[in-house]
């Protein structure tokens, strides 16, 4: 954020003269450099807009699972599983495919990195397994 940008309620992001980023009212916590947050379709970002092997983390917090509209039964994750049509949701195969090209690879020049990984986050055990299908 830019000096004068609200960030959450009163606290607002300034810059140090020295460079540093920190939040008013707070002299400890430092703005974090290393973190990329984007509003975007996530498949399409990820296959047109992000260079394959350079990501160590892909974290996703609670997605919303498709039973809203799809239903939770055993037998249609079964036959998910066996090849039938999945469900539209956010981390669908094609997205998951396109998530594990970016991830960097325990191969990559990069031998002291350890290889990528993806966080996915849920409360919600039949979207855990077909996540996992």
């Amino acid at each position: 954020n830019s000096k004068g940008n609200k960030n959450d309620g009163d606290s607002t992001a300034t810059a140090a003269a020295d460079g540093d980023k920190k939040l008013e009212g707070n002299d400890t916590m430092q703005i974090p450099e290393n973190i990329c947050v984007v509003g975007a379709e996530c498949g399409r970002l990820l296959r047109d807009l992000i260079e394959d092997g350079t990501i160590s983390t892909i974290f996703v917090n609670h997605p919303e699972p498709p039973t809203q509209t799809y239903g939770s039964s055993t037998a249609v994750l079964e036959a998910i599983m066996a090849g039938g049509e999945e469900p539209g949701h956010m981390l669908n195969s094609e997205t998951l495919h396109a998530a594990a090209k970016c991830l960097k690879s325990p191969k990559s020049k990069q031998k002291e990195e350890e290889a990528g990984r993806i966080v996915i986050m849920t409360d919600n055990l039949w979207y855990g397994k077909l996540i996992c299908a």
